[in-house]
């Protein structure tokens, strides 16, 4: 059975009882219910990808295990430690693990083979974003705690192309009006402020 004749969906039977673990199960069609796993992400989404459904399991409200499940070859770790995942309507898709005080490491996964694409270090949680106009992602790395800002990097999945826009960054948004681009703060002392930037940089 393919992994689209089915939707797996959280069991709830007894979630009151302390000490019990929570467990998600699927659905087979009009089969008989089959268990994935235990403790699931509380915001967990069944996404799909090439090798399965995505899920992080075994986790404690703060991070959990990535990984992929299906009907056949049950629950395949991806990712330990994950601290949530971010999706887009193209082929790769975000996770972010190893979480410190709001800073970890982001991993960016192939959606339809789940190679690894993209590792970068010490990126804060609150940053990574798909744009919604282009197929890119953009996050703020090298956090520096003491300024409270980083790096600002674009990741350009179809050139591979890896761009460090400005230091000193605390955030940013698309723009959309008057033209595609974006806006960001900059903390650095000498240099506070929003700042502007656009695809030709």
């Amino acid at each position: 059975m393919g992994p689209k004749s089915y939707m797996p969906r959280e069991h709830v039977e007894e979630l009151a009882e302390p000490g019990k673990k929570r467990e998600l199960w699927a659905v087979p069609g009009a089969g008989e219910p089959v268990l994935v796993g235990t403790n699931p992400s509380p915001n967990w989404y069944p996404r799909r990808s090439g090798a399965g459904f995505l899920f992080e399991l075994d986790h404690d409200g703060a991070v959990g295990t990535l990984g992929t499940w299906t009907l056949e070859g049950g629950f395949s770790p991806l990712l330990a430690d994950s601290a949530g995942t971010w999706g887009s309507f193209s082929d790769y898709f975000a996770a972010l693990a190893d979480v410190q005080e709001d800073v970890g490491t982001l991993v960016v996964y192939d959606r339809t083979n789940l190679a690894e694409a993209l590792r970068v270090p010490r990126v804060h949680r609150a940053s990574p974003t798909f744009a919604r106009q282009v197929l890119a992602l953009g996050y703020v790395h090298d956090w520096d705690d003491a300024l409270g800002a980083g790096t600002f990097g674009v990741w350009i999945p179809y050139t591979g192309q890896q761009i460090d826009v400005d230091t000193g960054v605390t955030e940013f948004e698309e723009l959309v009006w008057p033209e595609p681009g974006i806006v960001y703060a900059v903390r650095t002392p000498e240099r506070a402020g929003i700042w502007t930037a656009y695809p030709d940089l």
